[in-house]
C-alpha cells in the first residue's frame, strides 16, 4: 500500500506550567523539548499537524485520522522527513 501522507520526526519546544496558586515571580530557566513522529495531515505557513494514525476511505467510511496534534512552527527546533 502506498502511504498518502509524509511521515516526519519533529523536535519542538513546548509551553508548560500553570501554577495552582500564588507564586513568587522569578526567572524560569527550564525548557521542555518534545519529540513527535507522525503523519503530516495539514500544514500551512504557521502550523503543522501530525496524526498518529490514519485510515483511508473505503466504501463504508470516509478518510479519517486519530490523535491529531498541531504544533506552531515557531516552536520547531528541527524536523526531518522519514523515508517510507
Amino acid at each position: 500500500m502506498k502511504i498518502k501522507y509524509r511521515i516526519e520526526y519533529i523536535e519542538w519546544i513546548d509551553s508548560f506550567g500553570c501554577s495552582s496558586g500564588w507564586s513568587e515571580i522569578k526567572p524560569i530557566e527550564t525548557v521542555l523539548i518534545c519529540v513527535s513522529v507522525g503523519f503530516v495531515v495539514s500544514e500551512n505557513d504557521k502550523t503543522i499537524s501530525l496524526a498518529n494514525s490514519v485510515a483511508y476511505e473505503t466504501e463504508d467510511t470516509k478518510e479519517q485520522a486519530n490523535g491529531i496534534m498541531t504544533i506552531p512552527k515557531v516552536s520547531i527546533i528541527s524536523r526531518k522527513e522519514l523515508k517510507q
